[in-house]
C-alpha cells in the first residue's frame, strides 16, 4: 500500500511537554517517518540556501535566497480524544487521514 492510499498511520510527537511547559492547545507538532524518513525527528527548522536563478518549475522563480523547511507537521487532536498535557518526545499517536492529505489529518492519542 502506498502513501497516497493510506488513511491511518503511526506518527510521533516532535517535542516533549513537561510540567513547566505543558501542552496548552490541541495542536501538536508530529513527525511522520513514513512520509519523511530522512528529516531529523524534531520540531526544528532547516534553512536551505538557493542560488539566485533557481526555479521550482519553469513558471515559478524563487525570489528568496533561503527557504525555511520544517521537520514536523502541526496537526490537531481529534475532538473528544483524551490526551495528557504532559508527555515525552516520541510519544505515539495514530494519524487519521480521511482525504489522503497528511496536513489535514487528525491525531488520536494511543
Amino acid at each position: 500500500m502506498d502513501l497516497q492510499t493510506k488513511q491511518v498511520m503511526q506518527v510521533y510527537s516532535a517535542r516533549g511537554y513537561t510540567s513547566k511547559d505543558p501542552r496548552k492547545s490541541n495542536i501538536i507538532p508530529v513527525n511522520v517517518p513514513e512520509y519523511l524518513p530522512t528529516v531529523p525527528q524534531d520540531n526544528k527548522y532547516t534553512y536551505l540556501n538557493l542560488p539566485g536563478n533557481y526555479f521550482a518549475n519553469k513558471n515559478f522563480p524563487i525570489s528568496r535566497g533561503s527557504i525555511k523547511l520544517s521537520h514536523s507537521v502541526n496537526l490537531p487532536l481529534m475532538s473528544g480524544n483524551n490526551c495528557p498535557t504532559i508527555f515525552d518526545k516520541g510519544t505515539k499517536f495514530t494519524l487519521l487521514i480521511p482525504n489522503y492529505k497528511i496536513e489535514t489529518g487528525y491525531l488520536i492519542y494511543n
